[in-house]
């Protein structure tokens, strides 16, 4: 929600996710304790993929950089290509098919190799 953390942070959930998952009902999340970050991705290392400055500390950890003028969507699924298999692509590509984000070919594409099986869109 407007005003949260995640919020202040660059995230804006995409208006088709904001309405088709009723995000309106969600509860306003507590902001993660200040004093135990102590770096980005702080206490959060286990999540990272959650929060933009999670994403931004595990692409330097890997060294991907952000291209100038690159949208942090694109940045975020070159972070999690490189990072490897984990929950943060199944996440991601289970909320673009919820949605019907039309890049979810190209993203299942570019993490495996190849397009979608029948069973896999």
């Amino acid at each position: 929600m407007k005003g949260t953390q995640q919020w202040k942070d660059g995230f804006e959930p995409a208006p088709a996710t904001y309405l088709n998952g009723e995000r309106w009902n969600d509860g306003v999340p507590a902001d993660p304790p200040k004093a135990a970050a102590g770096s980005a991705a702080g206490s959060q290392a286990s999540d990272w993929w959650q929060t933009a400055p999670g994403v931004e500390a595990k692409g330097s950890e890997l060294s991907v950089q952000r291209k100038a003028g690159e949208e942090f969507w694109r940045y975020k699924v070159r972070v999690f290509k490189k990072a490897g298999e984990g929950k943060w692509r199944d996440e991601l590509l289970a909320d673009m098919l919820r949605t019907k984000n039309t890049a979810y070919t190209a993203v299942f594409e570019f993490f495996n190799g190849h397009p979608p099986t029948e069973g896999q869109a």
